[in-house]
């Protein structure tokens, strides 16, 4: 694989010009090191893509577990409603987005 030499172009030519610095340009061409020796990367009777030994009858599902008792999914469903609504017999009514001059007048 031949060195690619940085070259850049130039602003009045148009030519590529070597923007090498003089000491760059000196240095010998050094050959990048392996970071593993050839006889640590192969391995000999290693399947890269191991299979799971599964009968063509075993189904495989994922399924989701919730381990909570029935009462505390209960209490969790109880909250969450009671989240989303209000109380009828509260003074104050919910928040909402319209403002007060457009709301109807009670009666």
């Amino acid at each position: 694989m031949p060195v690619e030499i940085p070259r850049q172009q130039d602003m009045f030519t148009g030519e590529q010009v070597d923007v090498r610095t003089a000491a760059q340009k000196r240095q010998p061409k050094l050959n990048q090191m392996e970071m593993f020796a050839a006889r640590e990367v192969a391995q000999f009777g290693v399947r890269a893509n191991p299979r799971l030994p599964l009968s063509p009858k075993t189904r495989l599902e994922l399924s989701v577990e919730d381990r909570r008792t029935e009462e505390q999914q209960e209490q969790d469903r109880m909250r969450a409603a009671e989240a989303n609504t209000y109380s009828l017999l509260t003074q104050d009514p919910p928040a909402s987005s319209e403002p007060r001059s457009l709301k109807k007048p009670v009666v």
